[in-house]
């Protein structure tokens, strides 16, 4: 009888989470965030107004990126600047999620840094990003905002918590106040370990989206400006240029010589011996 008893009590607990389940998003956010009219004459309480606010301020989670251009050089240099302002600022309201800097040997520098901070801190840093990446030879090529509204998922979420936790609750409940077989108690106990576990993720799973709105992700990517090639290097290139002009003439001068000067030699011998020999005399 007590076996049943559970598993009644279960059933109705499960019906009644199966029904806020069953709630669209609009509706189930309505139920639960929006608060019951004020009687006539009456001012509505605190929480009430805390709760329309809650209901009308969208919650968006913004995400940065910039496109950093610099000199070779200047690029680690601003990598590490910009990843100490962020620790300095402590974890708090700053914090490295991801680094990375690759130099090649043809002064091809890249790098990224990417970070979670508070909106207020991030609003100043990205205001002087730009005047300290000039001031060392850059420029901030690309710049980039985007945002996701998470409103809709975290109250269907909190909603999803409430839930949860009067289930864990009630099964609670009925194992300290309805002891029955053993394995009776073991499936319950199976049935609440499940239950926590799940509102365990739930709750996991909301506070990441709370992070996301309470904080912003900016992503910065630095590269090295194309190299151009200094005076003496332009200079460089044009001797190199008319040196192997010149090399290239007096190789072909050397090698047509001989030949210009048989040329030259055998015109002489012509003029000299064929040209002027006495035609004969027409009259015999």
């Amino acid at each position: 009888m007590r076996f049943w008893t559970v598993v009644t009590l279960s059933a109705l607990v499960l019906a009644g989470c199966s029904k806020s389940a069953s709630l669209g998003p609009s509706e189930e956010a309505a139920q639960t965030a929006a608060p019951a009219p004020p009687a006539p004459g009456s001012k509505p309480n605190g929480q009430a107004q805390q709760v329309s606010q809650a209901v009308t301020v969208a919650l968006l989670a913004y995400t940065y990126a910039y496109d950093l251009v610099a000199p070779a050089k200047a690029v680690p240099d601003l990598l590490n600047r910009d990843q100490k302002a962020c620790a300095d600022a402590g974890p708090q309201t700053c914090q490295v999620v991801g680094s990375t800097l690759t130099q090649g040997n043809d002064e091809t520098v890249t790098g990224r840094l990417q970070i979670q901070a508070r909106p207020d801190w991030l609003s100043t840093f990205r205001d002087r990003l730009a005047s300290e990446t000039k001031a060392a030879g850059g420029r901030i090529a690309n710049s980039r905002v985007e945002s996701e509204d998470l409103t809709r998922k975290i109250v269907d979420t909190e909603a999803a918590v409430r839930a949860k936790t009067a289930l864990r609750d009630r099964l609670q409940q009925v194992l300290a106040t309805r002891p029955g077989k053993l394995s009776d108690l073991f499936e319950m106990e199976k049935a609440l370990a499940q239950v926590q576990g799940e509102l365990d993720a739930t709750q996991s799973e909301l506070a990441v989206m709370r992070t996301r709105v309470a904080t912003s992700l900016l992503t910065i990517n630095y590269s090295a400006t194309p190299h151009v090639p200094a005076l003496t290097d332009a200079l460089r290139s044009s001797t190199t240029a008319l040196v192997a002009t010149l090399s290239l003439m007096l190789t072909a001068i050397a090698a047509l010589a001989p030949w210009a000067a048989a040329a030259g030699l055998g015109l002489l011998v012509y003029r000299r011996f064929v040209a002027k020999k006495p035609k004969p005399s027409a009259t015999a």
